[in-house]
């Protein structure tokens, strides 16, 4: 849910904002810390162990703290399809805000504008979180021809619970935009430029784009 507005500056800028409310479904993150890997002629094998923390409606809470867990076991003892869902698992709540600006120049024929979306977190409620350290092993031999059926061994999943019960809050992965756009032929013609920057959890994304833009009546671009 939102509320946002634009505000005009005179006659060469517009400024605005967005604030939005969000509700959360589902959250994971998993943090790996050893990956291994053994590619041969006859099979492919293959480790990993990562700390993993999520949250979600079906989460099991209560898991012990310490000892291992069975994959049923990190599931609500009480789910018992969609109609038994506990609705107060899933008050995960948070805020973000945009905020943007154009500017018009040379007669509006040069437009210039900047902005920054989902600057914000999320709260993530302890009654639907689960946290623990897992690990899990494989090894993949081939394809058996005559049933079709991959010969996918499944060596080990182990999950240790690392305590449970405990709410985390995640910032959103915000985005900084820079645009650029040069009319020409009274607006029939426009060239533009976006640079898109996408600021992530452990890693940045980003991208430049450029546009030629043909409106030959206001209706039809």
């Amino acid at each position: 849910a939102y509320l946002g507005a634009a505000i005009p500056v005179k006659d060469i800028a517009t400024v605005g904002f967005r604030v939005k409310g969000l509700w959360g479904i589902a959250s994971a993150n998993l943090n790996v810390n050893t990956l291994n890997a053994n590619i041969t002629d006859q099979e492919v094998s293959a480790q990993f162990a990562g700390e993993f923390e999520g949250s979600f409606p079906i989460a099991n809470s209560n898991l012990p703290t310490g000892e291992p867990v069975s994959p049923d076991e990190i599931v609500d003892p009480n789910f018992d399809g969609l109609g038994s869902l506990d609705f107060n698992k899933m008050k995960n709540g948070g805020i973000a805000v945009d905020l943007g600006a154009e500017v018009r120049l040379i007669d509006n024929k040069l437009r210039l504008s900047a902005a920054i979306t989902d600057l914000g977190f999320i709260h993530w409620n302890k009654s639907a979180t689960v946290a623990g350290n897992m690990g899990t092993s494989f090894r993949y031999s081939g394809v058996d021809l005559s049933t079709g059926e991959a010969q996918l061994e499944n060596e080990e999943f182990e999950f240790i619970g690392a305590g449970s019960g405990k709410g985390a809050t995640t910032r959103l992965n915000c985005a900084l935009n820079f645009g650029a756009e040069y009319a020409i032929l009274n607006n029939h013609i426009s060239f533009g430029v976006l640079s898109h920057t996408q600021f992530c959890k452990t890693f940045n994304y980003s991208e430049l784009t450029a546009s030629v833009n043909f409106k030959p009546v206001n209706w039809l671009t």
